[in-house]
């Protein structure tokens, strides 16, 4: 089967907060990077969750104060991971049925990058197109189907 991993689509290096981080600097950090999710972490450099540019305007429209408000107050948790070396086709899986749009992304644990809808909106018609070249190769004279 071809297929492309994650490691592959995945964008680096990912962007991190503390879990302490107050959403005035995660919202500086986003902007800065020109992102849409920071992966959070504890003190322990441990992933406890993601926060998004949706969490803060629900912040903020919830009468909070960013200056005050921490990541921990509206992250969100349980995170859900995928490692470097599974499929584009199993992220796009597990983001559907978890119903979220950014994954992290770990090697052996260890937080590497991570993925989004974008980076797979990007690859998996690249992913078609090599399904197509292999089924025509292998299908053509000379193709190697025996």
């Amino acid at each position: 089967m071809i297929s492309i991993d994650v490691a592959t689509a995945m964008t680096t290096p990912v962007e991190t907060v503390t879990v302490d981080a107050t959403m005035v600097e995660a919202a500086r950090r986003l902007r800065d990077a020109h992102i849409g999710a920071l992966v959070v972490l504890d003190d322990d450099g441990e992933i406890v969750g993601v926060v998004t540019e949706s969490n803060i305007i629900t912040v903020l429209t919830g009468g909070r104060d960013l200056e005050t408000a921490t990541v921990a107050d509206c992250l969100v948790s349980p995170v859900v991971t995928i490692d470097q070396d599974e499929t584009v086709v199993a992220a796009g899986e597990r983001m559907c049925e978890h119903s979220v749009r950014r994954m992290p992304v770990l090697a052996d644990g260890d937080l590497v990058g991570i993925v989004t809808t974008t980076d797979l909106a990007y690859y998996l018609p690249r992913l078609r197109t090599k399904i197509r070249r292999a089924r025509n190769t292998s299908t053509s004279p000379g193709g190697g189907v025996e």
